[in-house]
């Protein structure tokens, strides 16, 4: 039996439904023209149930929800626009709208009354300033708006952040110095009560570097002023140079001077030990050098901060790397390492790289981020060489099997598969699915899993776990102080360089990088990290810091010059505007499609993400839910 005939209903309320799932209620009477379809699909039944015994005249009523639909379909308005209540968050973007895009108030009112709903006539804008499908120019320009004003409190609030870093660096600095030294800022000193008991031989004092590498830069090459005759006059100036300065024996001994040209083509004269080829510093660049290396290694420790800044440098000694590391504002915000105890009841030998992988999953639910993707990443998964101590992360949505398996996938795809694949108990690891991904891909991997609830079993991954999390908190507040962005998604790739580069200080200790691929992560350079950035090509890299095996690779391969020229430095405009032609017909558009409508293609999303981003830097993230935080279906792997 047909529904509509119980009880004498007219067949229009089973009908009717079907428009006003058009329709989302979202809470304070508000309803959006998008969306909503299981809300609107349930409170339409007792709604067209009470049609049927009241005097509304139905025809109109389900002509307003057919004017809203097409309303939607046919003049374009956006998706996210929506219509409430006076008192309303959703009335605010409604009036912002208002100029452009009427409103449903006559549409209803005569809806109801029976009376034929006017013509909504959205007006039409100029030819240059058509939008894109979706929106409308009122609505459009409000959020450029937004997000200009938006933007330009972030910018403000940024140059704040951004002092107060530098203030903490410098305060850093001044406690560093009075702690080591005794000595201002400025190298003054405070005082003999503020010396320390403790004197630094590696280190210089400024008067004494300066004085050092004044008579070294003049003390000559021992062999020209030994076998040169009496006559020659530079021999006897070199001569009478060191009758005056005797001190010098004693410097031209263990150290020399080297002239190192800087980007801007001056020279810097630094002052060399002999043994080693390492660079002296004075007591206040002493702390930049250490800095660098204590920031560059992840805020890893006194003995890895040492550790990093050998071979290049002499003066850092574990003394002034420890007062260092107690100053750090990042440092006192760990947590106390655990003491170490007993060492394993059984421990597992592995020999070669690939002997064992053991996996692991962080939980990182209590501060999730969004990926590039825009997807919520709620675990890090953790792949470690049992052998070498090589780690892999990767961020996943879910703990869910298929995610394991795409991104071991593609880790194995790159380094090989493993002889064992070491696992705890959980439902992830031990799934049919990524059973099947090492049965199919390598059946020479043979999996085992721990016995549950006994971490120990797989000790090694837990404790690259420990050490990772460590970086990663030490990261993510310098960033904070900084002003940047705090999302761990970002710079996983910087935690795993730190946790594979670092290495002790025993005389045959590796990092893992090293031991996996045969070189150290980074290349070894005779300059600082800083004078590095600077650098705009290969001349220039060459230039500040000489390496012969490069050198000889870009001329051989004719990569560019290595000779300094004058037109280099000027712009090319014809250049740069065929490169700029390249890059829009590889996309199929030429200059004319980019005037006209790069605006009206691509300024709602500008203003979109402007808007979402300003609002991460200003407040952070603001806690969503999780069925509307952009759910993205992965499908299957």
């Amino acid at each position: 039996m047909c529904p509509s005939h119980h009880r004498g209903l007219k067949p229009s309320w089973v009908v009717a439904p079907l428009c006003l799932p058009q329709l989302r209620f979202a809470g304070s009477g508000a309803c959006s023209v998008q969306g909503g379809r299981f809300f609107g699909w349930l409170l339409s039944w007792p709604l067209c149930w009470a049609a049927q015994l009241s005097p509304l005249n139905w025809p109109a009523f389900a002509q307003l929800f057919a004017s809203v639909t097409s309303l939607r379909l046919t003049n374009r308005l956006p998706s996210t626009m929506s219509f409430s209540h006076p008192g309303d968050d959703d009335a605010k973007r409604a009036a912002s709208c208002a100029d452009d895009t009427p409103t449903l108030t006559s549409t209803l009112s005569s809806s109801v009354t029976g009376a034929a709903p006017p013509v909504l006539e959205i007006p039409t804008p100029a030819t240059e300033d058509v939008p894109r499908p979706g929106t409308t120019v009122g609505y459009l320009n409000s959020r450029a708006r937004h997000a200009a004003n938006v933007a330009i409190a972030a910018a403000e609030i940024a140059t704040d952040v951004g002092e107060a870093h530098k203030t903490l660096i410098e305060n850093h600095r001044r406690l560093f110095l009075e702690n080591a030294f005794g000595l201002n800022v400025d190298g003054t000193s405070l005082g003999e009560d503020f010396m320390p008991k403790k004197q630094f031989r590696s280190v210089k004092s400024v008067e004494q570097y300066k004085q050092m590498v004044r008579i070294l830069s003049r003390w000559g090459d021992d062999e020209f002023v030994k076998n040169a005759s009496a006559k020659c006059d530079a021999a006897n100036d070199f001569r009478r140079f060191r009758r005056q300065n005797k001190t010098g024996y004693m410097y031209s001994k263990d150290f020399y001077v080297q002239d190192r040209e800087l980007v801007d083509g001056s020279f810097k004269k630094v002052l060399v030990k002999r043994s080693d080829n390492s660079i002296v510093s004075d007591m206040l660049s002493v702390f930049d050098v250490i800095d660098e290396a204590h920031r560059g290694g992840g805020h890893m420790g006194i003995d890895r901060t040492l550790q990093a800044t050998k071979p290049m440098y002499h003066s850092p000694t574990q003394e002034l790397v420890t007062i260092y590391c107690s100053l750090c504002y990042v440092c006192q915000e760990k947590t106390p390492v655990i003491p170490a105890r007993k060492g394993a009841k059984k421990p597992i030998i592995s020999s070669a790289f690939r002997d064992r992988f053991q996996v692991d999953l962080i939980d990182m639910r209590t501060c999730r981020r969004k990926n590039e993707y825009g997807v919520w990443m709620r675990w890090i998964l953790a792949v470690k060489d049992h052998s070498t101590g090589l780690i892999y992360l990767s961020s996943l949505p879910f703990k869910a099997a298929r995610f394991v398996a795409y991104e071991l996938e593609r880790f194995f795809g790159f380094v090989g598969y493993p002889q064992i694949f070491h696992t705890d108990n959980g439902k992830e690891f031990i799934a049919k699915k990524v059973v099947e991904l090492l049965k199919k891909n390598n059946p020479h991997c043979y999996p085992i899993r721990g016995r549950p609830r006994t971490p120990r079993d797989q000790g090694s991954v837990e404790s690259g776990n420990k050490t990772v999390q460590r970086i990663l908190k030490s990261i993510e507040s310098e960033r904070r102080q900084q002003g940047l962005d705090d999302n761990w998604t970002l710079f996983l790739g910087q935690v795993m360089a730190c946790c594979n580069s670092h290495s002790t200080r025993l005389k045959y200790s590796v990092s893992a990088y090293e031991a996996v691929f045969g070189q150290k992560l980074n290349t070894p350079v005779s300059c600082s990290v800083d004078e590095l950035r600077k650098c705009t090509s290969i001349a220039d890299r060459l230039r500040i810091c000489p390496d012969e095996r490069l050198q000889a690779y870009v001329e051989e391969s004719e990569i560019v010059s290595c000779k300094d020229d004058d037109s280099s430095d000027e712009e090319d405009s014809d250049e740069e505007d065929s490169l700029e032609d390249d890059a829009n017909a590889g996309r199929g558009r030429d200059d004319e499609d980019i005037e006209d409508d790069d605006y009206v293609d691509y300024a709602g999303d500008y203003a979109n993400d402007a808007v979402a981003h300003v609002h991460h830097a200003v407040k952070g993230n603001a806690k969503e839910d999780d069925d509307n935080a952009g759910h993205v279906d992965f499908g299957d792997f």
